[in-house]
């Protein structure tokens, strides 16, 4: 065994944890890098209890578990400020420190009330003041002064509670994590100022917070690696390939890492089968191996040795790749020792070409697959039947590789509002879900983004079950809308029937922005009918071929994650474009510069032409005169 340095996850950790608000499914990152910090902590029953509201007390051991005292207080005392917090109160060197520093006031009657529950703006007024706020540097009065600083910090990324709501722990886990990655009244990221590394986006570097306390990589090859284990494997929290699980998951040949302190283990278990077409610089001390048309990076000095000049594997041989949580090979062992399948669509086909040990070149057809798990791999293969666009399987049994065609197979029905039913299937845990488009662009999609809406035959590609019956494998047909180009037009020239001369036809020119590049789109025989307007924009080969409008939403309510109009909620794409409209000239900004309503008019446009799509994809603002 030996320490690692963990920098990041995989992209998967990164869409699936990272981007996942913890007001729905729980985002794992930010759950523990709160509970490592110690300002959230488990009942006697290990039990986190997200669900329950916080009061005063709490979340004054909150904030000094998230500040520069959180290592340097004493939990004893003789005194006390408040005649309802005694000395031997709980939290009573907590809220003595708080209001000590500012960061909390007690009520005019000398009472503290620390059972009392806290509200939104209550709880984030302190944090101001942790951050070193105070009313003097905001405009306006209270609350709205601190809930627009709030606002324009970007504190309120994932947050649900609006104004008078009631703080519950699940909202604390977020409020205090953003607060991490806020700057402080001197511009300083603060979770910078308490000792933490944070990363360029201002968030916390988890790995590297806790990279001198895992251990790993580990290859599980029998049950011998349970008892180096230093704590109680029942206790033990347990991730495999990013998902929480149980240690019945836990097989030969995962790849695993473990933290003693957090109690938690960490499980990889994709591997990679394929012939290894190329040695990186070169065979006699190779860093990196190129498998499936994919290079991956030789991590340790046993999957060196395996290809080395003297080792075991040679280019032409097929192996299977154990990776570690960072995509770079812990091992190499014989193919032959992992069954597997997986499914895809055939986005392109080539003749590849590479040398063997012996110099000769090898020459092959191949196919490059988008499979399931979010990844292309390149296969060699003989059955000419196969074409781009088909559905196939790709399975190793024994060392030998079979390529197949599968039957489309369509699927209708209801997504439940948990996003974990598809009609009469339940959808498997680890369920792999792509959204392919026409050109091949593609994405992992998470059933959380497919709750409660319909599916047509027109969006399910491909399906395929476990023995449990459980859908397990899902391609959908360009279904979410994520995949399209979204822009602005920006102003139009239209001549309709009622303008044109005879002969002519009608017809259109608009000017446009997508991103920061503008363009000019015209119309014969038809108009849009518009002046300014959110549009998905249709490229093949890079050139613009058509458009079509979106829905525009008179904007009521705007939050960091929906938009309300009409009376209808709408969530905020990922990817949502914001554009700020200044001399006539459009800038790209960002949301929280033009969130206040009062001093803008923003408009906003979402995609109604995809069955998982109805997401505000472009929004622009322009300042009120």
């Amino acid at each position: 065994m030996k320490k690692i340095f963990i920098l990041v996850l995989s992209a998967m950790l990164a869409t699936a944890s990272c981007q996942v608000s913890i007001n729905g499914a729980t985002n794992d990152k930010v759950l523990e890098v709160i509970q490592y910090l110690g300002i959230l902590n488990g009942d006697e029953n290990g039990d986190l209890n997200l669900d329950q509201p916080v009061t005063r007390a709490e979340f004054a051991k909150m904030l000094v578990s998230a500040s520069n005292y959180m290592d340097g207080i004493s939990t004893t005392g003789t005194t006390s400020s408040f005649y309802d917090v005694k000395y031997t109160h709980w939290a009573a060197s907590y809220i003595r420190l708080s209001v000590n520093e500012g960061w909390f006031k007690g009520y005019l009657d000398g009472t503290f009330r620390p059972n009392n529950t806290i509200v939104l703006e209550e709880g984030i007024t302190a944090m101001l003041r942790v951050l070193g706020y105070t009313s003097d540097q905001l405009i306006g009065t209270y609350p709205s002064a601190w809930l627009n600083k709030y606002i324009i910090l970007g504190m309120n990324e994932n947050m649900s509670a609006n104004q008078g709501d009631v703080l519950t722990r699940r909202d604390c886990v977020q409020l205090f994590y953003n607060m991490l990655g806020s700057e402080n009244i001197n511009g300083m990221v603060y979770g910078s100022t308490i000792g933490l590394t944070m990363d360029e986006d201002n968030q916390v570097d988890y790995f590297s917070m806790v990279n001198e306390e895992t251990i790993g990589p580990i290859v599980i090859e029998s049950d011998q690696w349970k008892t180096t284990l230093p704590f109680d494997l029942d206790q033990a929290t347990i991730y495999k390939n990013n998902e929480l699980t149980t240690q019945g998951k836990l097989v030969a040949y995962d790849v695993i890492y473990y933290n003693e302190n957090m109690k938690t283990i960490w499980a990889y278990n994709e591997p990679v089968i394929g012939i290894i077409t190329d040695l990186l610089p070169d065979a006699t001390s190779p860093s990196e191996i190129t498998v499936n048309n994919n290079t991956y990076a030789l991590g340790t000095s046993d999957s060196i040795d395996k290809v080395s000049s003297a080792g075991i594997y040679n280019m032409g041989d097929t192996v299977a790749l154990l990776l570690g949580m960072e995509g770079e090979i812990v091992d190499i062992i014989n193919a032959d020792l992992i069954d597997q399948t997986t499914y895809g669509i055939v986005s392109a086909q080539n003749v590849s070409t590479y040398l063997n040990m012996n110099g000769k070149a090898v020459i092959t057809k191949t196919m490059t697959v988008i499979a399931t798990d979010g990844k292309e791999y390149e296969y060699p293969y003989e059955d000419t039947s196969i074409y781009v666009g088909e559905v196939v399987s790709v399975s190793y049994h024994m060392g030998e590789i079979t390529i197949g065609k599968t039957e489309n197979k369509t699927l209708v029905g209801t997504v439940n509002e948990t996003g974990t039913r598809i009609g009469a299937y339940t959808l498997a845990d680890d369920a792999q879900i792509i959204d392919v488009n026409t050109t091949f662009d593609y994405q992992v999609v998470y059933p959380q983004r497919l709750a409660g809406t319909e599916l047509s035959l027109y969006n399910v590609k491909f399906y395929a079950l476990n023995a449990q019956y459980e859908i397990e494998y899902l391609i959908l047909y360009d279904a979410t809308g994520d995949l399209a180009t979204y822009g602005l037009i920006t102003s139009s020239r239209e001549r309709d029937k009622d303008e044109v001369a005879d002969g002519e036809s009608v017809h259109g020119t608009y000017d446009y922005i997508v991103d920061e590049k503008t363009g000019v789109y015209t119309t014969t025989g038809s108009i849009l009918d518009t002046d300014l307007s959110g549009a998905q924009f249709n490229y093949v080969n890079g050139s613009l071929i058509s458009l079509k409008l979106l829905k525009e939403v008179e904007v009521s309510n705007m939050t960091s994650r929906t938009i309300t109009g009409d009376g209808v909620v709408y969530d905020m794409a990922q990817n949502v474009i914001v554009y700020y409209k200044v001399n006539n000239n459009y800038y790209i900004t960002e949301l929280t510069a033009v969130s206040d309503l009062t001093q803008y008019d923003v408009y906003a446009y979402y995609d109604n032409g995809h069955t998982f799509g109805k997401q505000i994809r472009v929004i622009c603002a322009v300042k009120k005169d």
